[in-house]
């Protein structure tokens, strides 16, 4: 995630590409691309999240305590930089 959260999109595609097809499968890691993506998208890191969406990351599953989808986070976090 410290990938993500630097915004180091070459690092990220490292990862991803190191990773295989099962893990993205398997329960945890797709939960863990999950959260690598609504960080990505809270901090507007959007190479990264494009990366992850294309790994496999689900943009849809809901990511916080609000019930907020990654997209969700994005758009008010653009909408809070703009006040």
């Amino acid at each position: 995630m410290s990938a993500v959260e630097r915004d180091d999109v070459s690092r990220l595609q490292q990862l991803l590409a190191a990773l295989d097809q099962q893990h993205h499968q398997h329960a945890g890691g797709i939960a863990q691309l999950a959260k690598c993506l609504y960080v990505a998208a809270a901090r507007g890191h959007l190479h990264c999240a494009r990366l992850l969406v294309d790994a496999g990351a689900q943009p849809n599953i809901r990511g916080d305590t609000n019930g907020n989808t990654p997209l969700v986070r994005h758009v008010s976090v653009l909408s809070l930089d703009e006040r």
